[in-house]
Order: structure tokens, then C-alpha cells, then sequence
């Protein structure tokens, strides 16, 4: 996992340093942000909802 997100990081960051100032730009920084200033167990329950209810991936209780 640590593998994919700093790969998936460093191709960002190119991506975003290739095309400054544009909507890209200004879009993948504000959702880095976001990602950044959530706390874990914010997360986990966006991807409680998302998975078990939306989607009925997994269940929602042990």
C-alpha cells in the first residue's frame, strides 16, 4: 500500500507541477487538502457508508 501511494504521489505531483495554474491544478490540491486535514475515523465512516450501504460490498456490523 505504502508502494502504490508514493507512486501514486510522485505521478501526481508531476502531473500537477506539468500544469500549473490550471483547473487540474487548483482541483487535485484542494481534494490533496481535504484528504490530508480528515481525520481516520471520518474516513472510515465515508467508506463504511460507501461500501456496506451503497454499494453492499461487505456488512456493516461485525
Amino acid at each position: 500500500a505504502l508502494s502504490v501511494a508514493i507512486v501514486g504521489g510522485v505521478l501526481l505531483g508531476v502531473f500537477i507541477g506539468l500544469r500549473q495554474y490550471s483547473f487540474w491544478d487548483f482541483t487535485l490540491t484542494g481534494l490533496s487538502f481535504v484528504g490530508i486535514s480528515m481525520p481516520a475515523f471520518i474516513a472510515g465512516i465515508f467508506g463504511l457508508y460507501i461500501f456496506s450501504v451503497q454499494l453492499g460490498w461487505f456488512p456493516s456490523g461485525g
